[in-house]
């Protein structure tokens, strides 16, 4: 063969195998470009966030299914047609374009300009924004945009992921929400709790527990629980036993004794916190003043005892003399000591129970029983006067009554009720004699007018200390029992004049007797 022949066939047979390289990379690279496009569209169609993407001025060119979805428009009516400005709130887009324009000294377009901002800076933006739909409904969603370049560098578009947030914001709302509420109920309550982490540290504090503690600023800034523990303890009294609130089991309770910043008892509750899967996420003390309740329950239980003493005496008078008179036989001067004992005996009895009854139904019904008018005092006065019969005492009342009174507003027979019990305290407690004097009063006190009822005996007086306890149910001054009573009158008159908005006033001196005035309010 010549060997320009061999020449030219090996030539054809270089050119063809390149032929056949260039053939070879080209399917590759269609190949490699299907796969790429293949995997992009499966990215794009299965992301369960909006994906846009736009050229350099702002027309998309990938609108993604979950877009579709998302809007509520198709690929087909968004992509080389619109730009994402068409998704978004105009007013929204204006005061952001404002906000921008000021920060960056540059006016700023209300246009896809004031989306893609910062992002065109080299900046990754994410940020909320209020989208519309292609139905006119809007939603808050996050939207996180990236500049696109190319291999120089340039600028070849705008990349954005849009998340629906509005499930989030609805939950972070309803637990802001709640957040508020359970502050302010915690504020507003007159109970005190305090919150620890799992870590025992102080959470939070009321005002209240700060109220009953006096702890001062700061109390919930991270103390961990035993100094919490120590604090509380110190202003507990040493003679009570204190229990570390970290010692107490899961809903349990004791009783703390301050004594510090003042005389309370404290009731002490403690509650473990838990997580739906039952993990420990801390625990809440509770703290409720009981001092008036337990000072409510001694009262009562130290007035039952009282009460009962003093049911008693004449009980066992009109029992024990009962049956001396049904299994024995008396001449008639005998007897009839015997039944004027148990006559006597059964009356202080039943004005006994007349005065609980009494006391019992002004602190029940709190004057919703009181049938209270506006009236002149001075009849009322001269009717109780009236009424009033001291036996086998000759003595008349002095009356000093002005004639010029203001109407009060009263119920005429529970003031009535009142005075005759003061009336009947000037006369037991004036066994010597001396006069019984009443007169009315009129004052000015913090502006407003007010009448007196005043009451004087010339009597045994009283101490300031008797003075200070002449309101005490089943108090007497007398404790020889020489002169008889209840000891529950003064009681039902400080419980009625409160009722009438009124006070009483107690002047005494021992040895020299007592003036007792009764204030009300002038009507009107």
């Amino acid at each position: 063969m010549p060997e320009k022949t061999r020449d030219a066939l090996h030539r054809r047979e270089v050119e063809l195998f390149r032929d056949h390289q260039i053939i070879s990379e080209h399917k590759r690279a269609e190949q490699l470009l299907q796969e790429t496009t293949a995997l992009q569209s499966a990215i794009l169609d299965n992301a369960n966030y909006a994906i846009i993407s736009t050229d350099p001025g702002g027309i998309i060119r990938v609108f993604n299914r979950a877009a579709e979805q998302m809007f509520g428009y198709t690929a087909a009516e968004m992509v080389g047609k619109q730009t994402p400005h068409i998704l978004h709130d105009p007013e929204e887009a204006a005061q952001r374009a404002e906000y921008l324009s000021r920060k960056l000294g540059e006016p700023i377009a209300p246009e896809f300009g004031v989306y893609v901002t910062k992002a065109a800076r080299g900046v990754t933006d994410i940020s909320e924004w209020t989208y519309i739909r292609k139905d006119g409904s809007r939603f808050p969603a996050l939207l996180s945009l990236t500049a696109m370049r190319g291999d120089a560098g340039n600028l070849i578009g705008f990349l954005g992921t849009v998340r629906d947030i509005s499930e989030p914001k609805q939950a972070c709302a309803e637990l802001e929400r709640l957040s508020s509420e359970f502050r302010a109920i915690f504020e507003l309550s007159p109970d005190g709790f305090a919150a620890f982490t799992e870590q025992n540290r102080l959470t939070y504090v009321n005002p209240a527990f700060l109220r009953m503690v006096e702890f001062g600023q700061g109390s919930d800034s991270g103390m961990n629980a035993h100094d919490f523990d120590s604090k509380l303890q110190a202003l507990c009294d040493p003679t009570h036993t204190y229990t570390p609130a970290g010692s107490m089991q899961d809903n349990t309770s004791d009783i703390l004794h301050l004594i510090r910043p003042r005389l309370a008892i404290l009731k002490r509750s403690v509650r473990d916190i838990h997580g739906e899967a039952g993990r420990f996420l801390g625990r809440v003390l509770y703290f409720r003043d009981i001092t008036h309740e337990t000072e409510v329950d001694r009262m009562k239980t130290e007035f039952l005892s009282t009460a009962a003493h003093e049911l008693r005496t004449p009980m066992s008078s009109i029992h024990g003399f009962s049956e001396l008179l049904l299994n024995r036989h008396y001449d008639e001067t005998t007897r009839r000591d015997l039944l004027e004992t148990i006559y006597r005996q059964s009356s202080n009895l039943v004005h006994l129970v007349n005065e609980l009854l009494d006391l019992a139904r002004i602190e029940a019904r709190a004057g919703k029983d009181f049938h209270i008018q506006v009236q002149d005092l001075l009849p009322i006065l001269d009717s109780t006067v009236r009424q009033f019969i001291a036996p086998s005492d000759p003595r008349k009342i002095t009356l000093r009554l002005a004639s010029d009174l203001p109407p009060v507003a009263v119920d005429a027979n529970k003031l009535s009720q009142m005075l005759l019990n003061v009336i009947s305290n000037a006369y037991k407690y004036s066994p010597d004699g001396g006069a019984i004097e009443l007169a009315t009063l009129t004052r000015t006190k913090h502006g407003n007018t007010e009448v007196g009822i005043s009451v004087r005996d010339h009597g045994i007086g009283m101490t300031p200390e008797q003075v200070a306890r002449v309101f005490e149910r089943f108090y007497r001054a007398d404790t020889s029992g020489a002169i008889p009573g209840t000891g529950l009158g003064m009681s039902l008159v400080k419980e009625i004049i409160d009722i009438h908005q009124g006070c009483v006033e107690i002047d005494s001196v021992l040895g020299q007797g007592t003036e007792v005035v009764l204030w009300l309010p002038a009507a009107g």
